[in-house]
């Protein structure tokens, strides 16, 4: 009894340790659909072309058997016997060549169809390889990743997760797994496919939302941007959802605005406002310098985001 628990009891630490791994080793369930998909067109195509040409014999068949009959019809009704026997000899010699030549020109056909058909099914079989190939590092998140690797839509990469030569593949934001370490390079990856707004060392729940969801910066209103930007993935599905398909999501987050460093030497008024009040401008994303102070030293208090008034 205390050998089959510690066996069950290692089996489900295997069970656990190798899920992950199963999932990086394991294409998406799309291309399992894409390749069935590709492969019953092919197979029904080939039987569709069968069907014809069986249906085109017969009716050769049908037409060969006719004149037959009617060469025999005519043979009866020459009365010398002897030029009666050549007439039904050469009709039967006609009707022997001519099922030999509907045999063949169906057997041609025939071949010609599984040919054809097996061409298609071996471009099946090298598209699922592409497939496999396309999927064999995608992640969604870092759950589908090995130990130590986390995925690259959380620093904000969203590439697609299907080809474009697919049709049962629902497009969602995917990236590859890479190393933990790795993570200032996927970033820096992430940047160049996407528009990335300048945002210092502050984390994204610092910034003031309006609370619209969104995908991307171009979603949100002016003065905005989505914190998919700052590596933020939200999910973009209720719990338990079914017919949702899982994108990179984030929320509009009020644009930054980020005074200069007291280090920096950049041209600006130095005086201390009102009881000790900083009168550095403001730096807006554009290099624009909004004041924030009056002439007199008091400060100015924004109702919203200077950069965008």
């Amino acid at each position: 009894m205390q050998l089959s628990l510690r066996f069950a009891a290692a089996a489900a630490f295997l069970v656990a340790v190798a899920a992950p791994i199963a999932f990086a080793m394991t294409p998406s369930a799309w291309v399992d659909d894409e390749y069935r998909l590709c492969m019953g067109d092919a197979i029904v195509e080939e039987m569709n072309q069968r069907v014809d040409a069986q249906r085109t014999y017969s009716v050769a068949q049908v037409s060969d058997l006719e004149q037959y009959r009617d060469a025999l019809d005519r043979a009866w009704e020459v009365v010398d016997e002897d030029e009666r026997r050549d007439v039904i000899r050469d009709a039967d010699r006609a009707y022997r060549d001519a099922g030999r030549e509907s045999k063949r020109a169906f057997d041609t056909r025939v071949r010609e169809v599984k040919n054809a058909s097996r061409d298609a099914q071996r471009a099946c079989r090298e598209g699922l390889n592409d497939h496999k190939s396309f999927v064999r590092n995608m992640c969604l998140s870092t759950a589908d990743c090995r130990s130590k690797q986390v995925c690259t839509t959380e620093q904000g990469v969203c590439d697609p997760s299907c080809p474009g030569d697919v049709q049962s593949c629902a497009q969602v934001c995917a990236g590859t797994c890479e190393r933990s370490t790795a993570s200032r390079s996927s970033t820096s990856r992430s940047s160049s496919r996407s528009s990335t707004t300048t945002s210092g060392d502050r984390p994204w729940e610092n910034y003031q939302s309006n609370g619209h969801v969104c995908r991307g910066s171009q979603e949100c209103a002016a003065g905005y941007f989505c914190s998919t930007n700052l590596g933020q993935c939200n999910s973009s599905c209720a719990p338990g959802s079914m017919a949702c398909a899982q994108v990179c999501s984030g929320t509009c987050l009020l644009f930054p605005i980020n005074p200069p460093a007291s280090s920096s030497s950049s041209s600006r008024s130095s005086t201390g406002g009102v009881q000790g009040t900083s009168c550095q401008p403001y730096r807006c994303a554009d290099g624009r310098d909004v004041p924030s102070c009056t002439a007199d030293g008091h400060p100015i208090n924004y109702f919203q985001n200077p950069c965008y008034s």
